[in-house]
């Protein structure tokens, strides 16, 4: 579970792949989000002033990472793939040299991936692979 930064909203995830959006103010749910195919193992919201856009993020152990619009009703914007295990943790962050907002995700894979967000000029999020971070066996 992972509570918005505005302190408003909550999202839980479910072992059968659905998130819950928790209203803080009345405590009641005011949205579900049917995310994944199996057991959400993370959720986090991103924030970015220069997109004008807040994120929700999901990771689950069906090798997903999928990222809604928390802004427009929790629309899908971005289905990500490149894990080849559970993924167990997902996570925003700004970087320290761009400043521009980035997606990390960890796998029971032993690998690491960094993303950074942008939009486009027909309007659509692009996360974009950065780099990444293998521990060899």
């Amino acid at each position: 579970m992972r509570l918005a930064l505005d302190g408003l909203t909550l999202a839980v995830g479910d072992r059968n792949g659905n998130i819950r959006i928790i209203d803080m103010q009345t405590f009641k749910q005011i949205a579900l989000v049917e995310a994944h195919d199996s057991e959400v193992l993370s959720v986090d919201f991103g924030q970015s002033s220069d997109m004008n856009a807040t994120f929700l993020a999901s990771s689950s152990r069906d090798r997903f990472v999928h990222i809604f619009d928390a802004s427009k009703d929790y629309q899908l914007v971005a289905t990500l793939d490149d894990h080849s295990a559970a993924i167990t943790a997902v996570r925003f962050a700004v970087s320290s040299v761009t400043s521009n907002l980035q997606l990390i995700s960890c796998s029971a894979d032993k690998s690491l991936i960094f993303r950074s967000i942008y939009k486009n000029e027909n309007g659509k999020y692009q996360f974009i692979r950065s780099n990444n971070i293998v521990e060899k066996q």
